[in-house]
Order: structure tokens, then sequence, then C-alpha cells
């Protein structure tokens, strides 16, 4: 007998195994978030050239460059939060994720880019190759004149590294920094209904409910028991991988004014 009349319990467990496995994402999240963004050895005579820029260029504080003498006789200077740019270590200007999902200010990582003569560059804090910056202004910063000067910077690194050829297990990689983004700005009412009548999103949502919903199975969950499941997680794998790669080209041909 079933749980729950009208459903099916091959459908009720896919749903609570589903629903573990978002608590378990959340908890990742959460756990990665709290951690402090540590520059790599390898990149920090780049970051310390950057910061010398910055200083000399925009006043910065004092601090600032206290901490940066520090950083020879440590091998990762650490800003405590994820609300804490690790270049500058001021609180987040222009909030800029990059497709390994770490935060930079906008301004900084653009000075990173100008330093290696906007050539292709390696993520500070994980070397991972930067193919996409996802700017996360606040409508306060968008009338920056210097803020928008680094927008523009922005959009022109998207477009000339964003369709680079990757191999597919970075793509893979990308996909936690390009969904994260997708619910960060779901927040916002104004990109919440541009997403909403995106028809590629609407069509991948209404696909993995409706293979989850359809009694159609490849793997038939009422005689293979928890096995049953593989063929319900791959196309839903494939549908967020796909979802994501969507999510990389529209991000990759906004345009900011």
């Amino acid at each position: 007998m079933s749980l729950i009349i009208g459903v099916g319990d091959e459908i009720i467990q896919f749903l609570i195994v589903i629903f573990f496995i978002i608590i378990l994402y959340l908890l990742a999240n959460y756990f990665y978030f709290s951690l402090p963004q540590r520059i790599h050895i390898t990149q920090l005579p780049i970051v310390e050239s950057v910061r010398a820029e910055l200083a000399t260029t925009t006043a910065t504080s004092t601090a600032t460059t206290e901490t940066t003498e520090t950083t020879e006789t440590t091998s990762a200077t650490r800003s405590e939060g994820s609300d804490i740019c690790p270049v500058c270590y001021d609180q987040l200007r222009c909030k800029t994720v990059t497709n390994c999902d770490h935060f930079f200010c906008g301004i900084c990582i653009i000075a990173v880019w100008r330093h290696r003569h906007l050539s292709a560059i390696n993520c500070p804090i994980c070397r991972r190759n930067l193919t996409l910056l996802i700017a996360q202004p606040t409508t306060e910063e968008s009338a920056d004149p210097e803020i928008q000067q680094a927008l523009s910077q922005i959009s022109l690194f998207n477009r000339r590294f964003s369709n680079e050829p990757v191999s597919f297990w970075q793509r893979i990689q990308d996909m936690p920094a390009l969904l994260n983004s997708f619910f960060r700005e779901l927040s916002n009412p104004a990109l919440l209904f541009r997403w909403l009548f995106n028809i590629r999103v609407i069509i991948i949502i209404f696909s993995i409910f409706g293979y989850i919903l359809l009694p159609f199975d490849i793997l038939p969950e009422q005689s293979l028991g928890l096995l049953g499941f593989i063929d319900d997680l791959i196309v839903v794998f494939c549908l967020l991988f796909y979802f994501a790669l969507i999510i990389r080209n529209v991000i990759s041909s906004r345009t900011f004014s």
C-alpha cells in the first residue's frame, strides 16, 4: 500500500533521496564558504604586485599595507569570511564570483587580469583556469564610475574566454558555481522574471519533474530497489549539466549599462 494515496512509493523514495542530496549540498556549501579564502603560494607574487598597484592608485588603507608585508612569511594569507576580498582585504565591492566559486572585488580580479597583460589567468586561490567572471554589483555600486569600468572589463573578459574549449571534467567542476549563481539571482525579482521567461529553463525544469513523475523507468525501482534510482540520477545530472551550460551562455553574453 502506498504511503500517499495516488503517489507511487518509488516517487516518494526518489524525492527523499533528492531531499538528502540537497541537504548535503547545502551543508557542503555552508562549510565551504565558512572557510577563509587563502591565496595560493604560487600566486602570491602576482597578487602582491596587484596590491601594490591598487595601493598607489586607490589609496588602500594602512591595514592592507601592513598585512601585505606579512604575506612573505606565510604560505597562504587569509581573509576572514566570504564577504572579504582576499586580494585587497576589504569588504567586497562589486562582488565577482569566478567559475571555481571564489569571491573577489570586481576591480581586484580585473587588476590581476591586467597584470597578466589581458592574457588567460588562473584563480589566485585554487589556480584553476578562469573562464568566467560572474559580477553581482548592488544598485548603488552600478552607479559608481569605477565599478562601471570594472563591469565593462568583466564583460570583455567573458566574451574573450567563456567560449574557450575546456575539458568535460572542468565543465563538471564549474557546475556548482554556475548553479549557485543562478540560485542567488533568484532573490532578485528583476533577474528572477528574466530567468522564468527563458524557454530553455522552463523546458529543463519540466523535463526533470516530468521524468520523476512519469511511471516509465529505464531501471524500474520496483524490481531493483535503490539501484533503480541510478537512471533517475543520471537523467537529472545530464539535465543540470545542460542547465549549467545555459547559465554560462546567459552570463557570458550579459552586458552592463
